[in-house]
């Protein structure tokens, strides 16, 4: 059975369950087929080693006020 999004979606996928749309052992396998994202975590202490210079303000904000 192909999973739909939406019944693996966070905030639905125990209901999902429960009604029976979506099998617990076919949840689990989606979230193991998963990439890891680990790299493109956003890590306070890497802006004080000095990569801060050439990273984008947060928000793309300039600094030019509202």
């Amino acid at each position: 059975m192909a999973v739909s999004d939406l019944l693996i979606d966070k905030r639905i996928v125990e209901r999902s369950i429960r009604r029976g749309k979506l099998e617990r052992t076919e949840y689990d396998r989606v979230l193991e087929e998963l990439p890891d994202a680990a790299d493109n975590v956003w890590k306070p202490e890497d802006e004080e080693s000095g990569g801060a210079e050439d990273a984008p303000a947060p928000g793309g904000d300039t600094g030019g006020g509202f």
